[in-house]
């Protein structure tokens, strides 16, 4: 082999390995992307599916909602199974803590759902509404739960 051959070679591996490279990060661009938006949209299902769990036993004249809107306490009755006496009444708050919704009742607070760039509580009677918007890097998602409330 000459030296302009071996020359040749090494720029036409140089111009593919380049062409690879782009490639392969434009890829993993794509997969965190689509990783991020999946993200969001679990964290969406999730936190709706536990906060319309509780709402839906709430009475509508036990709601309370923060001045600034970013607070829901809500008193649940909690019956058991069989009994006739009252139920006892469970005491739940949600509310978002640096990004955080979280469900908090007595001493127990668990995390609902992450990335949490704006959220409001909305009390309309018989409705409660929650609007959120969540953002992870430049992905961006906003969703807007309404629960109807049974009259007492």
């Amino acid at each position: 082999m000459t030296l302009l051959e071996m020359l040749i070679a090494l720029a036409i591996a140089t111009v593919v390995s380049g062409v690879l490279m782009t490639a392969i990060f434009q890829y993993a661009q794509v997969v965190r992307a689509q990783q991020d938006a999946l993200l969001l949209n679990q964290q969406v299902q999730s936190a709706s599916a536990v906060l319309n769990r509780d709402l839906v036993g709430v009475d509508p004249a036990s709601v309370t909602i923060s001045e600034d809107g970013d607070a829901l306490t809500i008193r649940i009755p909690a019956y058991s199974f069989g009994s006739t006496a009252d139920p006892t009444v469970i005491t739940v708050t949600y509310q978002l803590l640096d990004g955080t919704l979280v469900r908090s009742q007595d001493d127990q607070t668990v995390v609902i759902a992450r990335h949490i760039q704006a959220l409001s509580f909305e009390h309309i009677a018989p409705t409660i509404t929650i609007d959120w918007t969540s953002q992870i890097r430049s992905r961006s998602r906003s969703a807007s739960l309404t629960v109807y409330l049974r009259p007492s």
